[in-house]
């Protein structure tokens, strides 16, 4: 299974069949080959006693080197024959969060027995009760990929210097992707504002990305031969995913999709309502049960009532809240702005209103034209129409703005007036260096903002920024 689960893409592949077929780009898809004393070790039957012994003597030597020297000890309990049995028998069952049943643990290995490797986990395995800090997630996936480049890693390899073959596996990559999302500015200041929810969701696409893989391999992919101008005999598998009713597509697609999907919802603050929806749906038995003193918080001086995260509504869980999250003296408010903007301030605009926020040139043009809409997105693949439609977040899509803090702004109240509670931002964070702004849209998405951007009203103020006139999104 782990041949498979390893498995590499290569579109710069030439070659063909046995029958002298041309394989084409999206076919090029090779099981990986075990080091023989992770075979000998982990999957013979005689030998399965001294799993735990070899993957922990093998975490111990990759985490003295250079290259990990930065991923905690792994907890030695992932390494008990409870967990290991299953994982080197191949009894695996990997299923998206919400299909995980209560049993699993106890007779397969799963998605959760990869939390046993963080520090100061328990078993059995849990999601802690306020989820993972942004340091449990980064040493969670650098373990990951330290447990399977060992399968990999081959002695005789490493004296001739050549490189670990597990990067270039599926696996590795997407999960780099991941890794890469939770460095992004919009991750931190999401991560700042639904700690809970959003520890929850990658954990959520590092399962579906597990699950996705183990779908493939329980439709048993076919494996044959191929031959290029080097060599014969090269073995490679198919990547058409079969399920009880037949084809359910590719696994190239399905990591495609999944790619997007998780840069969507991992990079903007109007995503927090979805990820909220998504943590509420999850069983209870997924997270470690709320302990005492957890539900008596101490009270920070100037920062009001405690806040009982985490911030799902769990079914079945003690700890119910449903206030929002807003910025309060104790925890100030963290700006973040589109790294590719999509407006900028027109030439003849004038430098004070510049150093103003976005609004009040938005309320000089409503001034002067009553009927003047702020410009949205449309986006064309919601399957709702009515809510396919989002105003744009001038501070987060303006250049030269400080940024969005990830909520509504509030209405004018006198100084003695309390603070009115702070709403999530729900409008559209445009950013046009990420995909799923580009390559997921059309120009029908931006068609209003187009023409909002071509009344003359408007261009005293605004205008498209370089990135935005030169992409083919713009209609100008």
């Amino acid at each position: 299974m782990v041949v498979l689960l390893l498995v590499s893409h290569n579109p710069t592949f030439a070659g063909w069949t046995t029958d002298d077929v041309p394989i084409p780009m999206e076919a090029a898809l090779f099981p990986q080959k075990l080091a023989e004393r992770w075979s000998q070790a982990v999957h013979l039957p005689d030998k399965s006693q001294l799993v735990g012994h070899f993957l922990q003597a093998g975490f111990r030597g990759a985490l003295t080197s250079d290259l990990h020297s930065d991923i905690p000890r792994c907890n030695p309990i992932f390494f008990e024959e409870r967990t290991m049995k299953p994982f080197a028998t191949g009894l695996w069952l990997f299923s998206a969060l919400p299909d995980i049943e209560e049993e699993d643990y106890r007779s397969t290995f799963g998605m959760l027995h990869f939390l046993l490797m963080l520090p100061g986990s328990t078993y059995p395995p849990r999601i802690p009760q306020f989820g993972l800090t942004l340091a449990d997630l980064d040493s969670l996936i650098s373990m990951i990929h330290c447990l399977f480049s060992l399968a990999t890693g081959s002695w005789h390899q490493v004296k001739q210097g050549v490189a670990n073959p597990y990067d270039g596996s599926l696996l590795a990559q997407h999960l780099a992707h991941i890794s890469d999302i939770m460095r992004t500015r919009n991750f931190h200041t999401t991560m700042k504002t639904r700690p809970f929810e959003c520890s929850v969701m990658v954990l959520s696409y590092i399962a579906r990305l597990f699950e996705i893989f183990f779908r493939w391999i329980s439709g048993a992919p076919g494996l044959h031969l191929a031959s290029d101008v080097d060599s014969t005999n090269i073995p490679m598998v198919d990547g058409t995913i079969y399920g009880p009713r037949g084809v359910e597509g590719d696994i190239l697609s399905e990591l495609e999709a999944w790619r997007a999907e998780a840069s969507l919802h991992l990079t903007s603050h109007q995503a927090i309502g979805f990820m909220k929806a998504c943590t509420d749906d999850l069983p209870a038995f997924l997270f470690h049960k709320p302990t005492a003193s957890a539900r008596t918080l101490p009270v920070i001086p100037g920062a009001g009532a405690p806040d009982p995260t985490p911030r799902g509504r769990l079914k079945g869980s003690p700890l119910v809240s449903t206030t929002p999250l807003a910025p309060t003296g104790a925890s100030p408010p963290v700006y973040t702005a589109a790294v590719s903007p999509l407006f900028t301030w027109a030439i003849g605009c004038e430098p004070a209103l510049m150093k103003k926020p976005a609004g009040e040139a938005l309320l000089r043009i409503r001034k002067e034209d009553p009927t003047n809409a702020v410009p949205a997105f449309k986006d064309i693949a919601a399957p709702d129409p009515a809510k396919a439609t989002k105003q744009v977040c001038f501070a987060y899509c303006l250049a030269g703005t400080r940024g969005c803090d990830g909520t509504m702004p509030g209405r004018r109240r006198g100084a003695a007036a309390p603070l009115p509670r702070a709403q999530p931002c729900n409008r559209a964070h445009i950013d046009l260096s990420l995909a799923a702004w580009t390559r997921s849209a059309t120009p029908e998405s931006y068609a209003h903002i187009c023409a909002w951007l071509k009344l003359p009203v408007v261009q005293k103020y605004f205008a498209p920024s370089a990135a935005f006139a030169a992409s083919p999104l713009y209609t100008g």
